[in-house]
């Protein structure tokens, strides 16, 4: 068994050390960790210096929507047919952003806690910040503490899933179709 492993790392060790001496090779691994860092920053390159964007879903017509439209702090988005329209509407999104529900009884008083959504992709440091911004513009507006439940509330791009998986589902069956002639 051990000699199986020092013949196996060898031959690994002298492919590894040959891909290292080829300039292609080297060309090829720094050109993709450029477009893996680019990849990265990019988000946050493109959104430097913008306000952050709140995508709303207003059940109750509440009039917490109109202070919010005044509100220099983010840019602000409403007019959602329903919580699944606006969660739809989040998942295109190119840029952290948020989404919230504002529920029906916002109005009535007492203690404020809405729902909040982020993508996927949005980084834990990043939804915190951007939590931590609206809930205290918001509680500026309203006069009172208002806090954003975003724990567990993800949204992903389900189409785009969707339609790479159906993409390699349809690649696979051709290879296996090809395989069997």
């Amino acid at each position: 068994m051990n000699a199986h492993l020092r013949v196996i790392w060898a031959i690994a060790a002298k492919d590894i050390a040959d891909a290292v001496k080829n300039r292609t090779t080297l060309s090829v691994l720094l050109s993709m960790l450029f477009l893996v860092g680019v990849y990265r920053a990019l988000p946050a390159l493109e959104n430097m210096g913008q306000t952050p964007n709140v995508l709303v879903y207003d059940a109750g017509n509440s009039a917490l929507v109109t202070l919010m439209e005044n509100s220099q702090a983010f840019e602000l988005w409403t007019g959602y047919r329903s919580e699944a329209h606006m969660k739809e509407k989040l998942a295109s999104g190119q840029a952290p952003e948020l989404g919230l529900v504002i529920p029906v009884d916002l109005d009535s008083g007492g203690e404020v806690t809405l729902q909040g959504y982020v993508l996927y992709w949005v980084d834990e440091d990043d939804a915190a910040a951007l939590k931590r911004l609206v809930e205290e513009e918001i509680s500026r507006l309203l006069d009172r503490p208002v806090s954003i439940h975003l724990e567990g509330n993800v949204v992903y791009m389900l189409a785009l899933i969707l339609a790479w998986t159906a993409a390699l589902l349809a690649l696979v069956a051709w290879r296996v179709r090809r395989l069997d002639r």
